[in-house]
């Protein structure tokens, strides 16, 4: 929540909380333990909410407040980040730095009365924002212009502004817009495929981020292409005729362009056949240490072509990261990595270990992100069998048999759970799953009483992991399967 005032933040903090609880009551002696509140802040606080929320105009989002509890309602699952995004817009640090990143070089009476502030206000809010960016290696010149190493100023904007923006309000100019717009719908005929509107809008805003960038007088120097493309691709021939109409440098067109280009291969806008990639050394060796430790899961080497394309999907990941993306604002990632952690116990450890103990300066800033990534791709192109162990079931209820291959054709095509029913009537498995009490005692044993509710479900599947956990911590490698 970077440049939203303390008050504002701690109200967001609340509010976040409380989107767990949706359609609850939550007693509020439970929210201010869990947030480490007095009881008088945090009713101070959710009084505040109230009378923003009908400020905005934000709907979405019903708070009834009493002695003791406060109940929420959340319609719109876009109310807290529209009441974020206002607390933004009004807070003077945000309008500041906006203003630095649009108009540099300006004096600070004319930022004040741009922000409608005093030019003491402003000389302190800028030194307050000197410390907030410091952590970003960007600095404040003495000329009033966001300054530092190009490609991480650029890629800190864009994060910044595609993450706090997106589709809910433009944060410049119309007409930049506009003529994006058209420059991308002329980009998007030149391409294999049609782009998504989140692709549209990525690309819109590191458009618009490198467009303000130029025009105020920074451009890539030092910017090193990971990729070579033929002089002829029309992509490229069709990004470096946008340049020039911008009023790009002609001395810098060539790196402008791969700046571009590079990020539509890395983010995998456009196939990777027709370029030449030459990945920096260290990328390499970081992609190879990680293939190194996921082989190690498994008594099955990676099939080679399996491997192949693993390594390059992870060094593409390595790239957006130090070059495009980055961790300025804060990222509610815990309950994605939180069902990884439970449904890939394997995986989900040896990546986190490799990237909390092996990764560099440059990479510990996002190791999250990286995190995330590194398990989509390994799950996409690794069977679940190659990395965790398989649970097995008994399924055995009193309606006989029917019931039991209903039930079993479920929990088995959910295959991410990676559990095997037993068809023979072993008498141990992992998990016993029935409407009575087993003959033969089970550890894990999960009773419906009746057919199975959402809630039911939610149990065995709560069973699954626990067993998952129990058989992690008790084991070193798994027994792969046959690559397939």
């Amino acid at each position: 929540m970077l440049f939203i005032d303390k008050n504002n933040r701690m109200k967001i903090s609340i509010l976040i909380y409380l989107q767990n609880y949706n359609h609850q009551t939550v007693l509020l002696k439970h929210l201010t333990k869990d947030l480490h509140l007095s009881n008088f802040l945090v009713t101070k606080n959710l009084l505040a909410i109230k009378e923003d929320l009908t400020e905005y105009g934000i709907s979405g989002i019903q708070l009834t407040l009493s002695e003791n509890e406060v109940t929420v309602a959340i319609s719109s699952a876009d109310g807290v980040f529209e009441l974020s995004n206002e607390y933004l817009r009004t807070s003077d640090k945000f309008l500041l730095f906006h203003q630095l990143f649009l108009s540099p070089r300006r004096t600070l009476k004319e930022y004040g009365t741009e922000i409608f502030l005093s030019v003491s206000k402003v000389y302190n809010l800028e030194r307050k924002l000197q410390i907030n960016l410091a952590p970003f290696r960007i600095d404040i010149g003495n000329d009033h212009a966001l300054i530092g190493d190009e490609v991480l100023v650029r890629k800190h904007l864009y994060t910044f502004y595609l993450n706090r923006f997106h589709a809910l309000a433009y944060p410049f100019q119309e007409e930049l817009r506009e003529n994006l717009s058209i420059f991308l719908d002329q980009l998007e005929q030149k391409m294999p495929r049609p782009l998504s509107s989140m692709e549209r809008m990525k690309l819109g805003y590191l458009l618009s981020i490198q467009n303000i960038r130029i025009d105020t007088g920074f451009v890539l120097e030092h910017f090193k292409p990971f990729i070579q493309v033929h002089p002829d691709n029309p992509v490229l021939l069709l990004i470096q005729h946008y340049l020039v109409t911008i009023g790009c440098p002609p001395q810098f067109i060539y790196k402008e362009s791969y700046y571009i280009y590079s990020f539509l291969i890395a983010e995998k806008y456009l196939p990777t056949d027709e370029v030449e990639i030459n990945f920096p050394e260290d990328f390499r060796k970081k992609s190879t240490e990680l293939l190194t430790l996921v082989d190690n899961l498994s008594k099955v080497s990676l099939n080679p072509h399996v491997r192949a394309v693993l390594f390059e999907e992870t060094m593409l990941v390595n790239y957006k990261y130090l070059t495009y993306s980055s961790k300025i604002i804060d990222d509610h990632r815990e309950i994605f990595l939180l069902n990884y952690e439970q449904t890939f116990p394997h995986l989900f450890y040896t990546v986190k270990e490799y990237l909390f103990e092996h990764s560099t300066k440059r990479v510990w800033e996002f190791r999250d992100q990286l995190l995330m990534e590194y398990l989509f791709i390994l799950t996409k192109y690794l069977p679940i069998s190659f990395f965790e162990d398989s649970i097995t079931m008994i399924v055995d209820f009193s309606m006989g048999e029917r019931f039991n291959e209903y039930i079993t054709h479920i929990v088995e095509a959910l295959d991410y759970l990676n559990v095997h029913v037993l068809k023979e009537k072993e008498p141990v498995a992992d998990i016993y799953l029935s409407d009575f009490s087993p003959l033969i005692p089970q550890k894990h044993h999960v009773l419906w009483t009746e057919p199975p509710k959402n809630a039911d479900w939610e149990v065995l599947i709560q069973q699954v992991f626990l067993v998952k956990k129990e058989k992690y911590a008790t084991s070193t490698t798994v027994v792969g399967s046959e690559m397939r």
